[in-house]
């Protein structure tokens, strides 16, 4: 059998798959498109346009400025700037070093927590700067929190991005709030590198005190 589509892309568009059109006169026309290049399948939703030139014009450019996104990602695990492993694509973890600018905004929120996980790959970075003895040392505060159980997980997530656990966690009290810290630097030269290292990774930090 053959049947007839109101779809143009269907025709004229490289990949085209589906998927439904409709006319509502109260919103306009309307278009739920899915697509495939490159073993990539996108799904495209268009409301709203004006005539079914319109739709099919915005379509065209949604489907094209997604592909292009892809393969600004592919282009980034063949630099070597993102490994497969890593691949944001297939929902895996993100390199610390990758630039989220051409991503969708859930998407580079979903890398920058994955990166926490992606250190844990990595052998330690702060181990060598911290004291074994229990004076002088160095703290850093991570953040203020209403609970005190929200500010020892917060510190821990440090203390991991870090891959430093001989640092100690401590939490201040100070009004209705409560202090995460991390302390057992050995310098104030360390304990900014750390916190220099954890606001690149989007992680609040600064230096607190010695004690």
């Amino acid at each position: 059998h053959t049947y007839t589509s109101h779809n143009r892309l269907l025709n004229d568009y490289q990949g085209a798959e589906g998927m439904k059109t409709g006319y509502v006169s109260a919103v306009g026309y309307n278009m739920v498109s899915t697509a495939q290049k490159d073993g990539t399948r996108l799904v495209g939703i268009v409301m709203g346009a004006d005539n079914k030139q319109d739709r099919d014009q915005k379509m065209r450019h949604l489907l094209d400025k997604g592909f292009q996104k892809v393969a600004i990602q592919k282009q980034a695990v063949s630099s070597g700037e993102l490994t497969p492993a890593l691949d944001p694509l297939h929902r895996h973890l993100m390199l610390k070093k990758a630039d989220f600018t051409p991503y969708a905004n859930s998407m580079q929120k979903n890398a920058r927590k994955a990166i926490f996980s992606a250190h844990n790959n990595h052998p330690p970075v702060f181990n060598t700067i911290l004291t074994n003895h229990p004076l002088p040392t160095w703290t850093i505060q991570v953040g203020a929190f209403k609970t005190i159980g929200q500010a020892v997980q917060i510190a821990r997530n440090a203390q991991n991005l870090l891959r430093a656990p001989n640092l100690k966690i401590k939490t201040q009290p100070r009004a209705s709030l409560h202090r995460a810290q991390l302390t057992g630097f050995s310098d104030k030269n360390g304990a900014e590198q750390a916190c220099h290292f954890l606001n690149q990774q989007d992680f609040p930090c600064f230096l607190v005190s010695k004690s």
